[in-house]
């Protein structure tokens, strides 16, 4: 076998294996199984990303929400998945601008009533801050993502947006919110 043939093949192999060890690694942060980290490179190739779950949030994205909130409450981590998902939406196709503003609109809201209005109702603050800007420069980290996020944003130009009445911002939480409150 040439020299070639075994530096290439040697390559392949290391590429399996590293791959497959990649695959089977199983990581589990406060009860979220995360995705494998992508490669970068591949990663940033496409406008979406790799979403290796299918879940609707881009893998690099989902391991960087559970890692940044993994001693804080659940809800927390669903409130960036909801936002992070929302921004997914935007990117898969941003001249959909009424679902998209809806989609960001009620992670928007879902976030709020977390970090304001919660102890209104009876229920605890969770966040001090909007959780998007933690992560909205890994979301929108390509030209290409900027520019579609861009393109959206531009579509909302003129346009009038309700506010949501404080007693109907946790609905738009797209989790089980009782449940994760623990009943209440």
């Amino acid at each position: 076998m040439s020299s070639i043939k075994k530096v290439i093949l040697g390559l392949f192999l290391v590429l399996f294996i590293t791959g497959c060890m990649d695959a089977t690694e199983d990581e589990t942060i406060n009860g979220y199984k995360l995705p494998p980290q992508p490669d970068e490179a591949l990663n940033n190739s496409t406008l979406l990303g790799i979403d290796s779950n299918d879940n609707g949030v881009r893998d690099d994205v989902e391991i960087f929400i559970v890692k940044k909130y993994a001693t804080d409450h659940k809800i927390v981590t669903e409130i960036g998945f909801q936002l992070a998902s929302a921004y997914q939406q935007i990117l898969d196709n941003p001249l959909d601008t009424e679902a998209n503003h809806a989609a960001l609109d009620a992670a928007s809201d879902c976030n709020f009533y977390f970090n304001f209005y919660a102890k209104y109702y009876g229920d605890p603050v969770l966040l001090d801050s909007y959780l998007g800007k933690d992560f909205k420069n890994l979301q929108l980290n390509r030209k290409s993502r900027v520019k579609a996020y861009l393109e959206y944003d531009a579509e909302l130009s003129g346009g009038v947006y309700e506010s949501t009445k404080s007693d109907k911002l946790k609905e738009k939480c797209n989790f089980d919110v009782a449940s994760l409150l623990g009943g209440n």
